[in-house]
């Protein structure tokens, strides 16, 4: 086996962050589950947080190619994130749509009255009270 000392500048470290973040925000928009939101988002807040560390590391060279990938590797993961807030958008807007629903359809049910009251007044016995 062999043992292969690689030196990463705070750059190129960065953008592999930006790279996982980027696979992991694209790989729970292509398989977007409600129920994996709260693993996606500790994930991510995982991978900031190392990001917020190498942002301590000032870059000992700047380079060029290596700055405007950053900037690729950033739009990109922004993009994913605006379609990630669309589809919660989405989903909150049709789950406040049901439960308008269920409340006019309970606000219904709240009119109903029964006409058993009126029945048993009208023969002068409880309607359970009788056997048939």
């Amino acid at each position: 086996m062999i043992n292969v000392n690689v030196s990463l500048s705070t750059q190129q470290r960065k953008n592999l962050c930006y790279k996982n973040l980027l696979s992991l925000t694209s790989d729970f928009l292509n398989s977007f589950d409600y129920l994996r939101i709260e693993k996606f988002e500790k994930q991510r807040a995982a991978l900031i947080r190392v990001l917020q560390a190498l942002d301590l590391d000032p870059p000992s060279v700047t380079d060029g190619a290596l700055l405007n990938e950053n900037r690729i590797l950033i739009s990109k993961i922004l993009e994913l994130d605006q379609k990630i807030f669309q589809k919660l958008q989405t989903a909150k807007d049709e789950t406040l749509q049901k439960l308008q629903e269920i409340q006019t359809g309970m606000k219904g049910l709240q009119g109903y009255k029964s006409p058993q009251a009126e029945i048993e007044q009208s023969m002068g016995h409880g309607i359970l009270d009788v056997e048939t």
